[in-house]
C-alpha cells in the first residue's frame, strides 16, 4: 500500500469508531462535543472533543486521539490528549500513548483512551494552566 492509502484506510477505520463511541457510548466524552475528526495536526489525524467553560467551572476544556499511522507495517501511534484553557493561559499533556496494528484497533481501545483523557482534562485546575498564547503583533 502507498502512504496514502495507508493514510486513508487508518482514517476510515477510526472515523466510524469515533461515530461508533458517540452513538453508542456517549458517557464516555460527557458533554464534550467533536470539533474536529481527522484534522490534520503536524502529521497525524486528529479527533479532539471539546467541552466550553461555565459560570461555576470557567475552564474550556479538550480530550483528543491523533493517529500516526506507520506507512511501513500495519501498525499506528496512537497519542490520547487532554488540556485547558483559560483567557490566555492553558495546557496540554499527553494522557497515553498506544502503538497498534490495525486489525487490533477497537472500540474499546479508542473509548478507554478517550475516557482517560477526559478524566484527566476534568481533573485541571487554573493552578495547571502555565503557558501563555503569544500575543501575536504583525
Amino acid at each position: 500500500m502507498t502512504a496514502n492509502e495507508v493514510y486513508s484506510q487508518w482514517a476510515t477505520t477510526v472515523h466510524a469508531l469515533m461515530k461508533e463511541l458517540l452513538d453508542e457510548r456517549p458517557e464516555v466524552v460527557r458533554d464534550y462535543k467533536p470539533i474536529t475528526k481527522g484534522g490534520d495536526r503536524h502529521g497525524a489525524m486528529e479527533w479532539m472533543f471539546y467541552s466550553q467553560g461555565t459560570s461555576t467551572d470557567p475552564l474550556d476544556r479538550l480530550a483528543s486521539v491523533g493517529v500516526i499511522p506507520q506507512p511501513s507495517s500495519d501498525r499506528a501511534d496512537l497519542e490520547f490528549s487532554f488540556g485547558a484553557r483559560l483567557g490566555d493561559r492553558y495546557t496540554r499533556k499527553i494522557a497515553s500513548y498506544l502503538d497498534i496494528q490495525h486489525k487490533d484497533l477497537g472500540l474499546g481501545e479508542i473509548a478507554k483512551g478517550i475516557e482517560d483523557a477526559v478524566m484527566q482534562a476534568e481533573a485541571l485546575t487554573e493552578e495547571d494552566l502555565g503557558a501563555v498564547i503569544p500575543n501575536l503583533s504583525w
